[in-house]
């Protein structure tokens, strides 16, 4: 289950259907993020066809990300089987 959001934008999307802030052509990827998202209970559960989950390191070891479009992401931390301080943007 999602716990914690660090991006706003996204928040809006999964609590409200607000689409305004986040890229026209990214809200259907997003979406269907957000919803695996809140049902995955281990990083590996969002393992899907060209999703390209992957670990991350650096700043933001820890965490695992997936594919949205072009080098935007979406990067996630699990723990206890919820999701943390789900984020989205470019961190290339």
């Amino acid at each position: 289950m999602i716990r914690t959001f660090k991006n706003r934008a996204l928040k809006k999307l999964y609590e409200k259907g607000d689409l305004s802030k986040i890229k026209a052509e990214h809200v259907e990827r997003a979406e269907d993020i957000l919803f695996r998202l809140d049902n995955a209970i281990k990083p590996s559960d969002m393992d899907l066809p060209g999703w390209n989950l992957h670990k991350l390191t650096g700043k933001l070891k820890g965490f695992s990300a997936v594919w949205v479009s072009g080098n935007f992401r979406i990067w996630f931390r699990m723990e206890d089987g919820d999701a943390f301080d789900i984020d989205y943007g470019d961190y290339h």
